[in-house]
């Protein structure tokens, strides 16, 4: 039976993480649900990372992370963001419409990365109007 397209960006991705072991060292790994996993730090910072397809029939790596006492740094995501998904990589936050809102946690925050490339446009270049970078 030939491999689903999540199934292998997930192999890929697994991969790529087992070769992180210095980077990995002071967190502790755990199945989480199906195809997903769970990373504790020796801080109690908790980051849980899936990989799947979803309506729009891309697959996307999903990172959430979360104290129990406070929500991570900008810096904090960043950093996740870098170690858990890639310096190269594009990630997202996404702030929906109220009525698609879903708080499971009220300290966690989530990333979205898609697989096979940026989802959308490039914002850090000059911007007309203003004289300057839009981040």
């Amino acid at each position: 039976m030939e491999k689903r397209l999540e199934e292998m960006y997930f192999d890929e991705w697994r991969r790529w993480i087992g070769e992180k072991k210095v980077e990995m060292a002071m967190w502790h790994e755990s199945p989480f649900g199906e195809g997903g996993y769970a990373f504790r730090h020796v801080s109690g910072l908790l980051v849980i990372v899936s990989i799947a397809e979803y309506v729009d029939r891309k697959v996307w790596i999903h990172l959430s992370a979360s104290y129990r006492n406070r929500v991570p740094l900008h810096r904090e995501m960043v950093d996740l963001k870098d170690l858990f998904i890639g310096k190269d990589k594009y990630a997202y936050a996404v702030y929906p419409p109220a009525e698609f809102y879903v708080n499971i946690h009220p300290n966690c925050l989530h990333l979205w990365s898609r697989c096979d490339g940026p989802a959308l446009p490039e914002f850090s270049g000059f911007v007309p109007g203003i004289g300057g970078r839009s981040i």
